[in-house]
């Protein structure tokens, strides 16, 4: 098993519409990422792509315009709040491969939510549902219970 080091970034909801809501980031845990962005926009996968078991995407705003590539889907697990996804990025050999896993936590109400950011993408879903398991047992912090 792999050491688990991720860099954790916090996000406070700054508009919510009926399909899709913008979050701000309050802080990294780190350094910010290149690929999540201070804002970043959680939109309802309305159907018009190949995607299965993915509820939202996740977008990033670069500059005054909303990026039309989609950083990562949630993908859902057993608890309602607790998503995961991957960045897509090119390997030794030019081919397209997930690199990192993204870990999302909702609050209840829907206006805090943490990605965490590992360095790798599990190479095996037990290691998967390994690094999940420890959220679904952890989901009080983000709630402030």
């Amino acid at each position: 098993m792999r050491e688990q080091n991720f860099n954790r970034h916090k996000y406070s909801l700054k508009k919510e519409l009926k399909t899709l809501s913008h979050y701000e980031r309050v802080k990294s845990r780190y350094y910010p990422s290149p690929h999540l962005t201070d804002l970043i926009k959680l939109e309802k996968n309305r159907g018009y792509n190949r995607a299965d078991n993915v509820h939202n995407f996740i977008y990033a705003k670069k500059g005054k315009y909303w990026d039309k590539k989609i950083i990562s889907g949630l993908i859902p697990t057993p608890s309602p709040n607790i998503f995961y996804g991957d960045i897509i990025g090119l390997d030794f050999f030019n081919k397209k491969t997930k690199i990192k896993l993204l870990v999302f936590v909702l609050s209840n109400d829907k206006k805090t939510m943490i990605i965490d950011e590992y360095d790798f993408y599990p190479t095996s879903t037990y290691e998967l549902r390994h690094i999940l398991h420890k959220y679904l047992k952890r989901t009080k912090e983000v709630n402030g219970e």
